[in-house]
Parts: structure tokens; C-alpha cells; sequence
């Protein structure tokens, strides 16, 4: 079974009693809590708290930071892997709850502010003589051409980044990707040419492109062929965040101007985190929408089903009493038969009274017997029907 907690509940939970017992009471290791705690920026009780506090030793506690950007304010764990409870397990009760929007302490600039903060400046090497482990791998794949090239002349896989714009191109990733996994936010290169690029900010995915500004945005050879575009020394690079949501006074997009991209390394980073709060509040503003739509689109299909039964119900019921009414006249029809029955037998008797032959008589009371047995077998008002249908004995 999936475990929901908000960050401050969990926190709460963290901090009032020992990890071991927590975690048994939700079906997770301690090992694992742990873990789901650092994921959500939890800080949790250092070794030995319990024992300085069960000892009657001063301890201290460590107060909930702020969410991260881009992090959910929801903590899950446990449960089978992608077992979600879809809106059709809600209950009339929850039907009756509505939900309520997306609400965010901290405004937008103030997230910003705190990202500068606690970023710094970044600053760009010179060299690549120490880059980021995924810079060094493209290097090391380079040096390999490098080798192959020198010991065949027509070998077609030549050196990508030996280039002055590609090496600069490099070397703005490489403090990019640097200034990034010093935030412990992954960076992701794809591709044999390096345009691939994303980081990982909280639970939200920020892709962004660095190219030459002549580069055509639906210029897709880069990506999936060995050509790529071939840029000058004097090529203008241009930075760009992918798909944020428009917000008035931010920036996305970065171009060598008066100023080298070089320049604006601490913003750009800066930009690139808040790209993952603004995806992570566009998500789930998106949830919020969709989730009362399907909660519309419930509450309608549960009211057409309640029609529909209720329809049902009438339609039951308005057959049970016209089957009611047709028994009814049935009887009545059946109780007149009866009696014309025996009046007939009765006249019969009469007339058939002066027969002097005993053979004849005796016919006749065999049939008098058999008529008024008919008689009785279609008589609703018999003593045993009566019983059967009004619980008489």
C-alpha cells in the first residue's frame, strides 16, 4: 500500500520517535526511510538521539529547510511500483470533498533569490584540463577519433570538439555542468555531438539546447547523423531553456551580445533551477485541472448510474403491479367461471333427476364429481388459496 505524507508531516513523524519504529509502522526498512527522506530534503535524528534523550542529555533538532526547487511538497513510498488509486476507487464521501488548487508559499522571486543565494558565482576555466565527468567522456571518445584519424587518413568518424566554437561550446557546458552537480542536480548529455542536454532539478526534467545562433530550430542532423552544422570561430552561442511556463521579467534564452554568454553563467544556472519550480508548479497546477475533471466526469457517470437505477426501479416496480392487477383480473375471471360452473352442474342435476336407469345415474354423479372438481381447481376463493395468499391457515 502506498504511504502519503506532506514534507512537514513526515518531518513531524521523523523527529518524534526512533526511525526503526517508524518505518515498521509503515512497511518500509529504516535503511529505506532514510532514504526517502533524503530524497525529500528531510533532515532526520543523528545517530545516538534517542539514547541522549531516553539518557536525559541535552539534544537538538534540525529544522525543516525549505522545499528544493522543483521537489514535491508530497512524500510517497511503498506499494507495488506505478500502483496509483484512480478516481474510481473514490467513495460517495470523497465525491462530496472538493479539491482544493495548488497553493505555494513562496512566491516565485523569492525562490529565485534563494537560489542565487546559495549558488554563488559561476565562474568558466580556461582549460578543460579538470572537466565534469560527462564533458571528459566526450573528450575521451574524441581523443579516440583523434588516434583513429592519425592512423588512417580517410576514416569518416573524425574529432568533433577540435574546433575553437565546439571547444568554447565545451567549456560553457562543462561550468554549467560543474555549478549544477555542485547543487547535487544531475546532468544529462545525449548524443555523439553533445545536444542533448537536460538536468534533473528536484523531480522535474529542464532541457535546454547550446548551439550556434544560426542554428535552425528544426535542424535536426546534429541529432541523428554524423553531419554537424560547421560554426565559425565567430559564431554567436546561444543558451536556451526548453518549454518553461512565460513568466513577465524572466529570462530563458541568452545570446553573445555586448556580452559573452561567459558573462551570464550565474544566471543562466540560477534560470536553470527555477525552470524546475516553474515545471514542478505548472505539473501540478496541469494534476489539479485534470483531477477535477475526472472528478466531474465521476460525479456525472455515478449520477447517470443512480438514474439509471433509479429508472430501473420504477420500471420493476410499474411491472409488478400491472402483473398484480392482471392476476387479480384473472381471479375475478376464474372465481366466474367457478360459478357458472356449478350452476351448470346444478341444472344438470335437475334435469337429469327423473332418469330412471341406475346406470345412468351413476353416470351422471361420475360426471357431477369430475365437473365440481374443475370447478374447485380454478376457484381462487378455495380454503388453501385463501391461506396461501393471505397467510391463513
Amino acid at each position: 500500500m502506498i504511504k502519503r505524507f506532506s514534507r512537514p508531516a513526515l518531518y513531524e513523524l521523523v523527529w518524534s520517535k526512533p526511525m526503526r519504529e517508524l518505518a515498521a509502522e509503515n512497511e518500509i526498512s529504516d535503511v529505506g526511510l532514510v532514504k526517502v527522506c533524503r530524497t525529500a530534503s528531510i533532515p532526520t535524528p543523528p545517530r545516538g538521539h534517542w539514547n541522549r534523550i531516553n539518557a536525559g542529555k541535552p539534544t537538538y533538532v534540525v529544522d525543516l529547510p525549505p522545499r528544493p526547487p522543483g521537489l514535491s511538497d508530497e512524500v510517497t513510498f511503498g506499494g507495488r511500483r506505478y500502483e496509483w488509486q484512480g478516481y474510481s476507487a473514490r467513495t460517495d464521501e470523497d465525491d462530496r470533498t472538493e479539491l482544493q488548487p495548488p497553493v505555494f508559499d513562496e512566491e516565485l522571486s523569492s525562490v529565485l533569490g534563494r537560489i542565487r543565494k546559495q549558488l554563488g558565482k559561476v565562474t568558466i576555466p580556461k582549460t578543460l584540463a579538470n572537466p565534469h565527468h560527462l564533458i571528459e567522456r566526450l573528450l575521451e571518445a574524441d581523443e579516440r577519433r583523434r588516434q583513429v584519424v592519425l592512423s588512417n587518413t580517410y576514416a569518416w568518424d573524425k574529432p568533433i570538439f577540435d574546433g575553437p566554437f565546439e571547444k568554447r561550446r565545451l567549456r560553457v557546458l562543462n561550468a554549467i555542468s560543474v555549478a549544477l552537480d555542485h547543487e547535487d542536480y544531475k546532468v544529462s548529455i545525449g548524443g555523439r555531438q553533445a545536444r542533448d542536454l537536460g538536468v534533473k532539478i528536484g523531480g522535474q526534467h529542464v532541457s535546454f539546447t547550446l548551439d550556434g545562433a544560426s542554428r535552425r530550430g528544426s535542424d535536426s542532423r546534429d541529432y541523428h547523423s554524423q553531419v554537424l552544422p560547421q560554426f565559425g570561430a565567430q559564431e554567436k552561442l546561444k543558451l536556451e531553456i526548453l518549454y518553461p511556463d512565460p513568466i513577465p521579467d524572466m529570462q530563458w534564452t541568452w545570446v553573445d551580445g555586448d556580452q559573452k554568454i561567459e558573462a551570464h553563467l550565474s544566471d543562466i544556472v540560477v534560470c536553470l533551477i527555477l525552470a524546475g519550480e516553474v515545471h514542478f508548479r505548472r505539473h501540478r497546477q496541469a494534476r489539479y485541472e485534470w483531477e477535477v475533471e475526472r472528478l466531474q466526469e465521476l460525479r456525472e457517470k455515478r449520477r447517470k448510474e443512480k438514474e439509471e437505477a433509479e429508472s430501473q426501479e420504477r420500471l420493476r416496480l410499474e411491472r409488478e403491479a400491472r402483473e398484480r392487477i392482471q392476476h387479480l383480473l384473472q381471479e375475478a375471471n376464474n372465481w366466474r367461471r367457478a360459478r357458472d360452473l356449478r350452476d351448470y352442474v346444478a341444472t344438470v342435476q335437475v334435469a337429469a333427476a327423473g332418469m330412471a336407469s341406475e346406470g345412468d345415474a351413476n353416470k351422471i354423479s361420475a360426471w357431477v364429481s369430475w365437473a365440481l372438481a374443475e370447478a374447485d381447481r380454478i376457484d381462487p376463493l378455495q380454503n388453501e388459496r385463501l391461506g396461501a395468499r393471505f397467510g391463513g391457515a
